[in-house]
């Protein structure tokens, strides 16, 4: 390419904010996921370590 054609084109791409920002909210979003995960599969064991019923513990 020549040094007119690399002049002409603009850079698209965005700041480093931006990838900072997307990177966060991704980590973000799998970790409270995960937390999600993590809670739904243990639920039981919880509501047995607290002597809870499925009504008790829904409130």
């Amino acid at each position: 390419m020549s040094d007119a054609a690399l002049a002409a084109k603009p850079d698209d791409s965005p700041p480093l904010y931006i990838w900072v920002g997307f990177i966060a909210m991704v980590v973000g979003q799998f970790m409270a996921i995960l937390d999600i995960q993590i809670v739904a599969s243990a639920i039981g064991s919880i509501q047995a370590g607290v002597s809870a019923s499925r009504d008790t513990s829904a409130h």
